[in-house]
């Protein structure tokens, strides 16, 4: 995951035991010769940026191998430095997928928590971490729900205007089988808005990520809504098309049906998103059979600019 501080960036991943980290300037010239460690963590990374400082957050396990935490540290832009030895524990036990982003001055942090290790019963909670390195106590923003079911593929989307945080996530809404998107508001104060279904068809509907363009937020995501075509490979192999879906800081859907940027006969998956000034930046990998590639490679999309809403 890679975030923007206004002067450089910081790409920050985990090669299972440590979170490492490395600055980058706007012309890709390294800051850092090589990547540092910023804390003991494995699993799902993020990364975002308030003023000259990042929050980069992970998971680490704490005490037995099923007590998994949410954790969390701040690296200064400038120097590189990594504030936060230990790193933060934002949340409890049994956590997942996890997310984060600048809000309200601080930083914004989610992550699905299991009940237990072996219970697919979960909520999806969230926390406040100020820029000198304080937690708030942990709320629910989205829950109980089953992560068991559909495709079994539940991830966290979040992004945040000035005003309100979007959190997108997989659960299962219309059919009971099969996975929808719901979309839950944050606010400044920790209060919810009210949680909207936003793909209520076929198919599941999975790997949110949200991005915020100046005025609206634009959703992307996996639909496996083809899954049951006859005659097609969908059936076979049911990796699913790409969509998006634009909604007003208010929460008004104002693509209901959403709108494909990728329908590729072949492989595609692991959308995302970024966005600024009306224009937002659509990508993900898809599968190029043609020589010289026969591998999957990264494909973008631009949408706002030229007409071309």
């Amino acid at each position: 995951t890679i975030a923007w501080n206004g002067s450089l960036y910081l790409a920050a991943w985990s090669n299972g035991s440590n979170v490492f980290a490395q600055r980058i300037q706007q012309d890709g010239t390294l800051v850092d010769p090589a990547p540092f460690v910023v804390m003991s963590g494995f699993g799902t990374t993020d990364v975002a940026a308030l003023g000259d400082a990042f929050l980069v957050v992970a998971h680490r396990i704490s005490g037995q191998p099923h007590f998994v935490i949410p954790i969390a540290a701040r690296v200064q832009g400038a120097t590189g430095a990594v504030l936060d030895n230990p790193a933060l524990v934002v949340g409890g036990s049994y956590a997942r997928s996890l997310a984060v982003t600048a809000f309200d001055n601080r930083w914004l942090v989610a992550w699905q928590q299991n009940f237990s290790h072996d219970d697919p019963m979960a909520g999806t909670a969230f926390t406040f971490v100020s820029a000198a390195g304080a937690v708030s106590p942990s709320a629910t923003a989205y829950g109980p729900y089953s992560a068991g079911g559909g495709n079994g593929i539940f991830e966290i989307g979040l992004a945040a205007s000035d005003t309100v945080a979007l959190l997108v996530q997989s659960a299962e809404l219309t059919s009971g089988v099969e996975t929808d998107l719901v979309a839950q508001r944050i606010f400044p104060d920790g209060s919810l808005g009210t949680a909207v279904n936003l793909t209520p068809w076929i198919g599941n509907q999975y790997r949110p990520r949200v991005a915020w363009d100046g005025s609206q937020f634009i959703v992307v995501f996996n639909d496996q809504k083809n899954r049951f075509a006859p005659h097609t490979l969908d059936q076979l192999d049911a990796r699913s098309d790409l969509f998006g879906m634009r909604l007003s800081p208010g929460g008004a859907i104002v693509d209901p049906k959403g709108f494909a940027f990728s329908t590729s006969p072949l492989a595609e998956a692991f959308p995302n998103v970024t966005a600024s000034g009306g224009v937002a930046l659509l990508t993900n990998s898809l599968m190029r059979n043609e020589a010289p590639f026969a591998a999957y490679r990264v494909g973008v999309t631009r949408y706002g600019v030229d007409g071309n809403a």
